[in-house]
């Protein structure tokens, strides 16, 4: 009986109170793109604007929000489990959180410098061939 491949997922969907993102680890550009949707409208990142770092629990991804409004700071940060698809499986379902922080760039003396909203998702990763 010959073994089934498998091979790690590349595109990512999510889905959680009024947001939607979008993550691939390429795009047609050679990059990784990450679009965030929610009510006030939708924005794309590429490359070096998207940040990772391997954990023992994921990959936490995490982008900078509108840029810096002086003194707030706003990003997006999710996690991303490692997963293997192969064979009849072309998609795997699975939950995550993001956690959309608002940070104090200059806040004043004492003060806690962060705030965090956390949005529990439901994820769906699949393998798109480019």
């Amino acid at each position: 009986m010959q073994q089934q491949s498998s091979s790690s997922a590349n595109h990512f969907t999510f889905s959680g109170q009024n947001i939607k993102i979008t993550y691939d680890l390429t795009s047609l550009l050679g990059k990784p793109q990450l679009t965030y949707q929610n009510a006030e409208g939708s924005t794309t990142f590429v490359g070096d604007e998207i940040r990772t770092q391997s954990t023992e629990i994921g990959t936490l991804v995490s982008v900078t929000l509108g840029g810096i409004t002086f003194p707030v700071r706003k990003s997006l940060s999710f996690l991303v489990p490692n997963v293997l698809l192969g064979g009849l499986t072309q998609t795997e379902a699975f939950r995550t959180v993001a956690i959309l922080a608002t940070v104090l760039t200059e806040p004043p003396t004492p003060s806690v410098q962060q705030e965090y909203n956390i949005v529990p998702l439901e994820g769906v990763a699949s393998i798109v061939v480019s």
